[in-house]
């Protein structure tokens, strides 16, 4: 494979071997080639060092959005478990309510007597 400074040094030696009269014209195309690829090469190295720097702060700010949304899910998976235990325990208090009636009542019919509430709660809770 031709590198441009392989094709750049054939285009001097081409022109070293051209008529007199083309010699000074091709020589400065060569010599022009020569510096326009190398200006052409420092641009392509420039853009590189510009595209890696991007990359790396793109990377850098999508991990910084990873670690935002993982503290929001781990917020929400605490809410979530909040708000379960939450309603266990509503629901837990309102079997409570509906269920003391009917014990209550069947306790009057067996014993004649039924518990006051302080006592069923400091019993349950």
């Amino acid at each position: 494979m031709n590198t441009p400074f392989t094709l750049i040094d054939q285009l001097r030696q081409f022109a070293a071997t051209a008529p007199q009269g083309h010699q000074p014209r091709l020589n400065r195309q060569a010599i022009a080639s020569g510096e326009e690829f190398i200006k052409q090469w420092q641009r392509y190295a420039a853009f590189l060092k510009l595209t890696r720097e991007y990359a790396n702060r793109f990377l850098s700010d999508l991990s910084e959005e990873i670690q935002q949304q993982s503290s929001f899910l781990d917020a929400l998976k605490r809410r979530l478990v909040m708000a379960t235990a939450l309603r266990e325990q509503a629901v837990d208090l309102r079997k409570l309510y509906e269920d003391e009636p009917l014990d209550c009542i069947k306790k009057v019919r067996h014993t004649g007597t039924c518990p006051t509430q302080s006592t069923i709660f400091a019993t349950r809770y």
